[in-house]
């Protein structure tokens, strides 16, 4: 088994000791041969700028940043390949991984960029499937009133967000709920007929074979549901929130974590943060 690893693990910042979950947290950062890697890579074939692709079989959600591995050289390829083999068997599905430190040399928010477009082509051709791994575009936006909890429930189940243009307030929490707690929580309330908790319970354990995010959005936050008060409030009392700095950010199981956001004040651009998504649930 190879000996690259694209993360070590480190301590976390001292500025988020009040606001991490209290269990199943750890913190990472690049390996120093992952680092090492990429400032190789400076110094010939990573380019900043990517190319954007289409990928069949991944609607509505089928845009991804691209870069080709006949970029590299040989052994730059190779040495990628290995990475991503680590990436995809990284451990901790049940646990949230926060990292920081991300956007400090050799990497920054155009060459991170760049780094996922070629982990995503090396997770594809180690997988054989183009839907395996997907570094989607962020749309800028004027305003953001947030993004309530939520699973994403499409074809992949990892979730790899590294902050970069983020506001220098308070505004802009990432919210994270375990599913057993979430599925708790959905038990507990009398007016959730027993199907529904079922189907809920489902969705989050259970192979899917088509975008599934509307189908739990809806039970969990629409306002027509005769369990609307009762759920938005027991979400509330479990769900934690973390302000993430530029170079900051978390790898989940999408399956196991419902993710959110606050509102953010002001805009906010293509850049607040990079995106892979990685793993096909078979």
């Amino acid at each position: 088994m190879s000996s690259l690893r694209v993360f070590k693990t480190t301590d976390p910042p001292g500025w988020h000791c009040e606001d991490l979950p209290g269990r199943s947290t750890r913190w990472l950062t690049w390996s120093s041969a992952f680092r090492d890697f990429v400032s190789s890579l400076c110094k010939s074939a990573l380019r900043r700028r990517v190319l954007l692709i289409d990928v069949r079989g991944c609607s509505p959600y089928p845009t991804s940043y691209y870069l080709p591995l006949d970029v590299l050289s040989n052994l730059h390829r190779a040495k990628l390949l290995e990475f991503a083999a680590h990436l995809h068997r990284f451990p901790g599905q049940s646990e949230l991984c926060l990292f920081r430190d991300m956007l400090t040399p050799p990497l920054d928010g155009g060459r991170i960029r760049a780094v996922f477009a070629l982990l995503r082509t090396a997770l594809v051709t180690l997988l054989g499937d183009e839907r395996a791994a997907l570094c989607s575009p962020l749309p800028s936006a004027r305003k953001d009133l947030g993004f309530r909890l939520h699973a994403d429930l499409f074809l992949t189940t990892r979730l790899w967000l590294i902050f970069d243009d983020v506001p220098d307030d308070n505004t802009g929490a990432s919210l994270f709920m375990t599913r057993r707690d979430l599925l708790k929580a959905v038990r507990s309330i009398r007016a959730i007929p027993e199907d529904t908790a079922c189907f809920v319970a489902a969705l989050l354990t259970k192979p899917i074979a088509r975008d599934s995010f509307d189908r739990l959005y809806r039970l969990l936050h629409c306002s027509r549901n005769r369990w609307h008060e009762a759920l938005r409030t027991a979400l509330r009392e479990k769900t934690s929130a973390v302000r993430f700095r530029s170079g900051e950010g978390y790898l989940i199981d999408d399956r196991r974590w419902l993710h959110g956001r606050t509102a953010v004040s002001g805009k906010v651009t293509s850049k607040r943060f990079h995106r892979l998504t990685y793993g096909l649930r078979s």
